[in-house]
């Protein structure tokens, strides 16, 4: 089952999203699409978590947002960006506040 979606995942071609992208296993930012369709860069390389948040740090970026279960990253970006807020989105009630947050 996991080897069905990961060819799934592999397969997808993405639009381009109209915020930037920062590459993690490069740690900078590049073109959306070379990003979202480049997976073969996110299974075989090395995660740079610290130099990516401060790429993103370094551009101006204070708000992050961690999707998913868990508060590890969250924490992670307080520690490595000062000042910089982060707030978890894991649970539907999550995304509804989120939601209604951004429609005021």
């Amino acid at each position: 089952m996991a080897n069905v979606a990961l060819r799934g995942a592999l397969a997808a071609r993405f639009g381009h999203p109209w915020w930037s992208v920062v590459a993690h296993p490069v740690a900078v930012c590049v073109a959306a699409a070379i990003a979202l369709n480049s997976w073969r860069w996110y299974r075989a390389g090395t995660v740079r978590w610290r130099e990516s948040v401060a790429v993103m740090a370094g551009a101006g970026v204070k708000t992050f947002y961690e999707v998913g279960a868990g508060k590890v990253l969250s924490g992670l970006i307080k520690r490595i960006s000062e000042g910089a807020s982060a707030t978890v989105i894991g649970s539907p009630e999550d995304i509804a506040a989120y939601k209604a947050g951004r429609s005021t």
